[in-house]
């Protein structure tokens, strides 16, 4: 399913009085014109593109010109560097990504330059030390809300993290303060 640029053009000049999301689960693709479209309005709250699996480098570096809180992708699987690149370029406050179920070292020390407040990677399966060591150097609220393990390589890097917050699952959190000094 596609939305027009007519339309995205339309929702992005809604103005809220009250915090807002303005969900998208069925929304399958993103062009570049489309994204320019939500970026471009009055909306400044909260945009979840939940529908999206993948996402092109044109839309994110329209969508990095959106000057939001909130930028939200729950279900996409992965996205290229230059995607990542993009996306660091966001002025936003919260990024948040529920769908990958890995990270590359590159597409992460893309992301570590983002210089928004919380970053969130929800459900990585796999995660090695190179990318946790990139990870650990973010500054803001960094979440990993669905990780279910990780190697003790992995814990001594976020053993590290010197961000606003590290949020993991609590015993992982447990792992992680046994590396702490």
């Amino acid at each position: 399913t596609s939305i027009s640029v007519e339309a995205a053009s339309a929702l992005a000049s809604w103005r809220s009085q009250h915090a807002a999301t303005l969900g998208f689960n069925r929304l399958e693709s993103l062009d570049g014109d489309t994204a320019a479209a939500f970026a471009s309005g009055d909306f400044h709250d909260h945009y979840e593109f939940g529908g999206l699996k993948t996402l092109s480098e044109e839309a994110a570096i329209q969508l990095a010109e959106w000057d939001g809180r909130r930028l939200g992708f729950p279900n996409l699987k992965s996205i290229e560097v230059d995607t990542a690149k993009a996306l660091s370029n966001w002025k936003g406050s919260v990024l948040g990504f529920g769908g990958f179920t890995s990270l590359s070292p590159e597409v992460a020390s893309e992301l570590a330059n983002w210089s928004g407040w919380s970053l969130t990677l929800g459900n990585l399966k796999e995660l090695d030390s190179e990318t946790a060591e990139i990870l650990a150097t973010w500054e803001g609220e960094l979440s990993f809300r669905g990780v279910a393990q990780f190697d003790d390589d992995v814990a001594r890097a976020f053993a590290e993290f010197r961000g606003q917050r590290l949020i993991l699952p609590p015993t992982l959190r447990e792992k992680v303060n046994e590396f702490r000094d």
